[in-house]
């Protein structure tokens, strides 16, 4: 991943069971690692040893692809928009999943020119997120 970058990674969750449910996000964490610190990373002033600053340069679009593209599209629901290190911990959806139905969720990451892209450089970082599937809408 470079800065003008974006990359994207698409998931179909799949209600295979007999019974109507409701998706959630939950446990959403993030994981930003420094790697070391190459000279254009010091120069711009990365000073940390431990974590990494890629959370912070890269933005991140979560939506409901309805039309099945991986890109947004008319129709489509974005719930999140913004920087990954500000990603909440959970998305209480509450997307209907009929028995035997798929959605298609999308995370669109995208890595603009930032006065801070430097200090990124060498960094990387992991998403996890646990997706559940209750059978209504409070859980």
């Amino acid at each position: 991943m470079k800065p003008g970058n974006q990359p994207k990674k698409s998931f179909t969750l799949a209600n295979v069971g007999t019974i109507n449910g409701y998706l959630d996000l939950e446990n959403i964490v993030v994981t930003d690692a420094e790697n070391g610190r190459l000279d254009p990373e010091i120069d711009a002033g990365d000073t940390t040893d431990g974590t990494g600053e890629l959370q912070n340069v890269v933005n991140v679009r979560l939506f409901i692809d309805y039309g099945g593209d991986g890109w947004i599209s008319s129709g489509d629901d974005v719930f999140y928009n913004g920087l990954v290190k500000d990603l909440p911990g959970n998305f209480e959806l509450d997307e209907s999943i009929n028995a035997g139905s798929s959605i298609n969720i999308v995370a669109l990451f995208d890595w603009w020119n930032t006065p801070d892209d430097n200090q990124a450089q060498s960094d990387s970082m992991t998403l996890d997120i646990t997706f559940e599937l209750g059978q209504d809408a409070s859980q």
